[in-house]
């Protein structure tokens, strides 16, 4: 269920448990640590003014904030497993920054590598490199369908997202 503004505004922003919801111009995500709570609000900087979120996240949020403007691409390897290197976590996978695809692959990768150590030579990485593949493929996927299935698509941003979800060549 999408949020309304009334319920954002009475978020409780003190609970320690992690959020992510649904706002204009992209998500506002809230991340309790032990000593403090990041908040932030992922956004494409092509379609929305930068004041505009600072303005929104701070009227929602209900108090100054020191922002630090991160920018990321999407990324990924194609081998992750070459010669005696293998790469796991963020040096393998970079495709969002929410929903914790990295953390998941790289259990997975470390459980299939050992399935895969010790096959005969570059049959073994050849067939981790596939799997691997295969999982960031499937990834892309579910986070295209998120964009694909949500019904707030009456901005910019959101128009801009539905239609990129739709896209078969999106890495």
């Amino acid at each position: 269920k999408q949020k309304t503004a009334y319920e954002i505004l009475t978020c409780d922003w003190s609970s320690d448990v992690c959020s992510s919801d649904l706002m204009d111009q992209g998500w506002m995500f809230k991340i309790p640590m032990q000593h403090r709570t990041g908040v932030g609000y992922v956004f494409n900087r092509d379609i929305t003014d930068l004041e505009l979120i600072k303005q929104q996240h701070s009227d929602l949020v209900g108090e100054s904030i020191n922002y630090n403007l991160l920018k990321w691409e999407p990324s990924e390897t194609d081998t992750a497993w070459s010669q005696n290197v293998i790469a796991l976590g963020l040096a393998s996978f970079w495709n969002e920054p929410l929903i914790g695809t990295s953390l998941e692959l790289t259990s997975k990768s470390i459980v299939h590598f050992m399935k895969y150590y010790g096959k005969s030579g570059l049959y073994g990485q050849k067939s981790y490199n596939e799997w691997f593949n295969t999982q960031c493929d499937l990834i892309r996927t579910r986070i295209q369908s998120y964009y694909h299935y949500c019904k707030n698509n009456h901005n910019e941003f959101w128009k801009y997202v539905h239609e990129k979800s739709n896209r078969t060549d999106i890495h």
